[in-house]
């Protein structure tokens, strides 16, 4: 009976310390899980901030209403050009609350930080340092940025809109169905694109140098798609299907408002 007992209490110690190995592990692995989680969280994100020229923009044949809006829009003039800055994942943040979808959200292309190739994903990419400054590199260009208060950084990306409308009106006259410029469209009409189809649009595809039609863009299918696929602006919807962004944003690919 005695050496029974003696089993027993070896028995039940032997659970006891096993338990308490196994709580360890487990505490230890589940801290260092929360450790590396919160190492990944603590790292600084990088911002992709479009800064839109319309450089062909006759700004002087604007109407004081169509400056208002361009204005409301966040236009100003920058040594005489109108420029556009948006910040892409707050846009992108923007859009998706007010209910449109991005379930066909694309690959956003890379760019390098510090030499080394990063995903952009929402208009944001990690940064593996914090550093005061940071050397990126987008296409051909590099350029150092600064680390903001809030510890992101800021990488100002440059793109022509009014080269974006020409190439894009080079394709436009391929496209069979559509209107001409100055046309109105209504809902149901055919397009290239949906470029003019924004919250003040006055539903006319218009040339580069006309005001009314980066009033027109602002906020279209056209502008959210350009911030969700496009890294090279210049050849927005130029290989692909009429109203592509449309499509890949599953609005209707026929002429429509928002």
């Amino acid at each position: 009976m005695r050496k029974l007992k003696v089993a027993i209490v070896a028995l039940v110690a032997g659970f006891v310390i096993w338990s308490l190995n196994t709580s360890f592990t487990t505490e230890a692995s589940t801290q260092e899980h929360n450790d590396s989680a919160s190492s990944r969280s603590d790292n600084p994100k990088g911002e992709i901030i479009l800064k839109y020229t319309a450089e062909d923009m006759d700004w002087k044949s604007a109407t004081n209403k169509q400056k208002e809006i361009l204005k409301e829009q966040g236009w100003t003039l920058e040594n005489g050009i109108p420029v556009l800055y948006v910040s892409v994942p707050e846009e992108l943040e923007y859009n998706q609350g007010h209910g449109h979808d991005h379930s066909h959200e694309g690959h956003q292309g890379t760019l390098q930080v510090n030499g080394v190739e990063k995903d952009i994903h929402n208009g944001t990419f990690d940064v593996d340092s914090n550093n005061e400054t940071i050397e990126i590199t987008v296409g051909e260009e590099k350029k150092e940025v600064k680390k903001q208060e809030d510890g992101t950084y800021q990488v100002v990306v440059e793109k022509n809109l009014s080269q974006m409308f020409e190439n894009m009106d080079k394709k436009q006259k391929e496209a069979v169905g559509t209107l001409g410029y100055g046309d109105t469209y209504y809902p149901g009409d055919w397009v290239h694109c949906n470029r003019f189809n924004g919250p003040n649009s006055d539903d006319r595809h218009l040339r580069k140098w006309n005001p009314q039609a980066y009033i027109n863009f602002y906020k279209s299918d056209c502008y959210y798609g350009a911030l969700l696929f496009c890294t090279n602006h210049n050849n927005c919807n130029i290989n692909e299907r009429p109203a592509y962004c449309s499509y890949m944003q599953n609005h209707s690919v026929l002429y429509h408002r928002h």
